[in-house]
């Protein structure tokens, strides 16, 4: 960071823009600055920020956050191998790219409880039990949090940027579980402050070369976004962020993103949410996680290589017919993309992920947190069985089954599917045991 304040400051400039270790050179005035200030200096020097005297160290404060936030971010995609399906490989990369909209999908239309925040705030609380500033963040998040604020709190240096990117870059399912909350804050204020116009975006990135190998091949092919995407009405702002990379083993990237929500089909939302962002002004147009795109070209350049693709509806790529098959399938108690998605209906897609693990810590609640009166609790015994069985737990497994066919008895179940599927799993439980 460079502060250059006085009559030889385009001198400065002149000298130190090319410096790599310099990221960004903030121009200090000491009194009021007109616009006239601002457009002395060339709109070429991209590093240039302009600040007055009384707001320099917030505004360094905000641009280490906030570039320390970028550079460390992670890409996490999947891609669609179209006309591919015969191999496996391509098989098991379209699956991931499936579930993983599956699951997205499910969280954002779970029913909400009352106590989702304070479900977040005690596991927050005890990941951050040695760390007395963040545990205050989080105090401050519990007291003023409202759907309203979700950008608000996005954008800060704080625990909710970093725990629900990683979370959804990881597929961390318990702490993606318990901010399904802020997802689904997320997607209804993209939605209520949606771009009506079509809009021209960047993002700036650096990748692994494993990685740009992988998306240099992907011309005409369509990605998902596992996490948020940040880009910039601004090319300057995506171009400092991949301007001087010295880095041998990483590649520096503009996405070159055009977006239009009147796509026929309909698309995820995305809105500038630059009057509601802690950097008003990078001017950041948000797309909501789970974002598909269709990349029109790759161009390979000397210091920087171009991505140029454009939001899609989900109904232009060849798994929607699957995909909707798979969502009646696993994705609620009843057929039907209005209804509400329930605990089971997560834990059934974790279980068709083969996380049988988790999957069954889910099972496992929803039974223990629903009245012994729920009709329901016969399908609950049985998914815990078919996790025990696909785990290697045998006589847990028939245990659970025998459970599912009195809750089956008791509620006058008879010759129901249920019934059958049950008798069709206990032999292979009972004579492993």
């Amino acid at each position: 960071i460079l502060i250059a304040e006085g009559q030889d400051t385009e001198e400065i400039i002149n000298v130190t823009h090319c410096l790599c270790p310099i990221k960004v050179i903030f121009v200090v005035h000491l009194v009021a600055m007109s616009t006239d200030d601002e457009n002395h200096i060339s709109p070429a020097y991209v590093k240039v920020k302009h600040t007055n005297l009384n707001q320099v160290a917030n505004r360094i404060r905000l641009f280490e956050a906030r570039f320390l936030r970028n550079t460390k971010e992670f890409f996490s995609i999947n891609i669609f191998e179209g006309n591919k399906t015969s191999e496996l490989s391509s098989n098991e990369i379209n699956g991931r790219f499936l579930f993983t909209q599956l699951l997205l999908d499910i969280l954002l239309r779970m029913d909400r409880k009352l106590n989702d925040k304070d479900e977040l705030i005690a596991r927050c609380t005890e990941l951050f039990a040695t760390n007395a500033k963040e545990l205050e963040k989080v105090t401050k998040f519990h007291l003023e949090y409202n759907a309203e604020k979700v950008f608000e709190w996005y954008t800060k240096d704080a625990f909710v940027y970093r725990q629900l990117n990683k979370a959804l870059r990881t597929q961390n399912i318990d702490l993606l579980f318990l901010y399904r909350f802020i997802l689904q804050d997320m997607k209804n204020q993209l939605m209520l402050h949606q771009e009506q116009l079509p809009v021209h975006v960047y993002r700036g990135q650096r990748l692994s070369r494993d990685e740009w190998k992988q998306l240099s091949k992907a011309k005409d092919q369509y990605i998902s976004m596992n996490s948020f995407l940040s880009t910039s009405l601004q090319l300057s702002v995506a171009e400092i962020l991949i301007n001087n990379n010295k880095n041998d083993d990483e590649v520096s990237v503009l996405f070159d993103i055009n977006a239009d929500s009147k796509v026929l089909g309909g698309v995820q939302p995305f809105a500038n949410i630059s009057r509601f962002s802690q950097f008003p002004q990078e001017e950041e147009v948000l797309f909501m996680a789970g974002s598909m795109f269709h990349i029109t070209d790759v161009i390979n350049g000397d210091s920087f290589s171009t991505v140029k693709m454009e939001l899609c509806s989900n109904e232009e790529n060849e798994l929607k017919p699957l995909f909707e098959t798979l969502r009646n399938e696993y994705g609620g108690e009843l057929t039907g993309k209005d209804k509400e998605a329930s605990l089971n209906s997560f834990g059934v897609v974790l279980f068709n992920m083969k996380k049988f693990h988790t999957a069954d810590r889910f099972f496992r609640r929803i039974y223990y947190e629903t009245s012994t009166d729920d009709p329901n609790r016969a399908r609950y015994c049985q998914n815990i069985g078919n996790a025990a069985l696909h785990t290697g737990r045998y006589e847990e497994s028939a245990v659970w089954y025998d459970r599912a066919l009195e809750q089956c008895e008791s509620h006058g179940y008879m010759d129901h599917p249920l019934q059958a599927n049950i008798h069709l799993r206990e032999p292979i439980a009972t004579n492993e045991t």
